[in-house]
């Protein structure tokens, strides 16, 4: 039945994302479709992973210093820049975005966005506001 599936596939989910976390593959746990719903959901090794200085910091730089390739179509252009953006502003987790504000090498792109940003568009420039938005209202929040 259906429930059976289900369980499979959740087994399957929780081996994929234990296997990237363990061989620290971030590119990969990004363009798993179910990231951010685990992250919603609580999953404690993602949120532990998250709140590593390393990853934290990659995640600041692959959102507001993308690698963009002019073949690919924008849409997959900005995915993983998108999607960096959306951890790090993830509203149901203080983690997270504890774990951000406390980096000093997490925070650096962030700080220095202006200045040393020759790829500012529309777009990035919309992650930099939103990643800003997210760390002023939580920390006025503390």
């Amino acid at each position: 039945m259906f429930w059976e599936e289900e369980k499979k596939l959740g087994e399957t989910r929780d081996e994929t994302i234990e296997s990237y976390v363990c061989s620290n593959r971030l590119k990969d746990i990004l363009e798993l479709p179910y990231t951010l719903q685990e992250l919603w959901g609580g999953n404690r090794q993602l949120i532990d992973y998250f709140c590593r200085d390393d990853v934290l910091k990659e995640l600041a730089n692959t959102a507001l210093r993308p690698k963009i390739d002019d073949s690919q179509p924008i849409k997959t252009q900005y995915k993983l820049s998108n999607a960096c953006m959306e951890i790090l502003t993830l509203r149901n987790n203080n983690e997270i975005t504890d774990a951000f504000l406390e980096s000093d090498e997490a925070m650096k792109p962030v700080k220095d966005f202006f200045v040393d940003n020759p790829s500012r568009n529309h777009l990035v420039c919309g992650f930099f506001m939103r990643i800003v938005q997210h760390l002023f209202h939580r920390s006025l929040s503390k």
